[in-house]
């Protein structure tokens, strides 16, 4: 079943908007000057791409979060900012399949680069006023 923004629950949107929050913070916490980011859906493709046939799995992308959740959990001291880390994890993998679903727009069961720029859209309306209202009305 393809979901439509309309259709897609408010709290999945809620988790999406976490992780492109917490993407971006981090990147606008450094103040020494840096070049510009990479569009987050094409980090997100260079991330989960693993066997770079272009296009991303759910394997893959379980495949990742699985390793991320690891790197986290294996340390004795967790601090404030790991732990929210693996909150952050623990959410994307109960948001993933929907959130893939949402963004596998002709149903191949794999998003390709096309596929993946409503991500960076979707990081690009939280920026301006507005919100991800902009961005609903345009997807």
């Amino acid at each position: 079943m393809l979901l439509t923004p309309a259709k897609f629950p408010r709290r999945n949107l809620l988790l999406i908007s976490l992780l492109v929050t917490t993407h971006h913070h981090h990147a606008t916490a450094q103040q020494q000057p840096r070049p510009p980011l990479q569009p987050l859906g094409e980090v997100l493709h260079q991330l989960l791409d693993k066997d770079n046939d272009q296009k991303v799995s759910k394997s893959e992308v379980d495949t990742q979060l699985g390793m991320l959740e690891k790197i986290f959990q294996e340390g004795n001291t967790i601090n404030e900012e790991e732990q929210s880390y693996q909150r952050l994890i623990q959410s994307l993998k109960v948001v993933s399949p929907t959130l893939f679903e949402f963004l596998d727009s002709n149903g191949d069961g794999y998003l390709s680069k096309r596929e993946l720029k409503y991500v960076t859209k979707f990081e690009q309306s939280l920026k301006k006023n507005g919100g991800m209202r902009n961005f609903l009305r345009k997807a």
